[in-house]
């Protein structure tokens, strides 16, 4: 199927999660494009984190938004940082004595963190979790979150859009995305569904925030770096499209690498392109006990 194994990468086994988990991957700086889009800001749940605290990332990766975490509360701090992933290949060597990683999966979070944490902080597993898995992944996430605590759940688009005519209806790309992502019975939206499971869970004060983060070179340094960015996306997901056929979109490799300069040169060529990012934080109510229903 024209793979070439000079762009072989690490897929975590056992595992529906579309992007890999290497090196590469760990370059992206996904992290600090969604810092810059919301107006450079960690946390946008209204908390005030004390001594004592406990905070926990799911799906951390390499942790970049905890390291920024652990310089923003400041070295000498009490509040201790917690993080899993089902993976650890991209965990540091080396982490601050506040601050630990662990394999693990927010599908069955340990019985011994009910009710600890003041804060729980979730981004981009739109790419990770089943239509069955995200009511397991919301109440497990509610059970260990302190009454009163907040969470906060970030992801993205499942397309480029543009106003400016029907330009993303005909991107091969998206074709290429929804099917890869179907295949794995992954939501390509979760969005739409969100705000009712955080309901059903138990939790209140919703509150979502939407941000466009402009591409191509119209758009400036910035759109141009995230056009990269999606276009590395597909990059590394070349291979699974491919052992699966294609999608009905392309065939070859050859095919693969010409679908991905044509969706580069749409949105170079169309002013308007943007991907979209959504955070939504929500609080587990006070008074409400901390250990799951038998």
């Amino acid at each position: 199927m024209g793979v070439n194994l000079q762009e072989e990468r690490y897929f975590t086994n056992n595992s529906m999660y579309i992007l890999p988990s290497d090196d590469q991957e760990q370059k992206r700086p996904q992290h600090q494009f969604i810092t810059h889009t919301f107006n450079n800001s960690l946390i946008l749940a209204p908390i005030q984190l004390t001594d004592g605290d406990q905070i926990l990332e799911v799906g951390t990766a390499a942790g970049a938004w905890l390291y920024d975490i652990a310089q923003q509360i400041g070295p000498i701090s009490k509040v201790k940082l917690h993080a899993i992933d089902i993976e650890d290949k991209l965990f540091p060597s080396k982490s601050p004595p506040n601050m630990s990683f662990l394999v693990a999966s927010v599908l069955e979070l340990s019985q011994m963190w009910m009710g600890r944490f003041s804060y729980i902080h979730q981004r981009l597993l739109m790419g990770a979790l089943t239509e069955t898995q995200w009511p397991i992944a919301i109440q497990e996430i509610y059970w260990v979150l302190k009454p009163d605590g907040w969470i906060e759940l970030s992801k993205g688009e499942g397309q480029v859009k543009c106003p400016d005519g029907p330009h993303d209806k005909h991107l091969h790309a998206h074709r290429i995305l929804h099917g890869l992502w179907t295949s794995r019975r992954l939501v390509v939206d979760i969005g739409s569904e969100l705000l009712e499971l955080l309901k059903v869970a138990g939790f209140v004060d919703i509150k979502a925030e939407l941000k466009r983060m402009p591409m191509g070179r119209h758009a400036g340094i910035f759109g141009e770096a995230i056009l990269e960015n999606s276009c590395g996306v597909l990059y590394s997901i070349k291979k699974p499209v491919l052992m699966k056929g294609g999608f009905g979109v392309v065939q070859m490799g050859e095919e693969y690498d010409a679908m991905i300069d044509k969706f580069e040169r749409e949105i170079n060529d169309v002013p308007g392109y943007s991907w979209g990012h959504t955070i939504t934080y929500t609080r587990k109510p006070e008074g409400t006990h901390n250990w799951r229903s038998t």
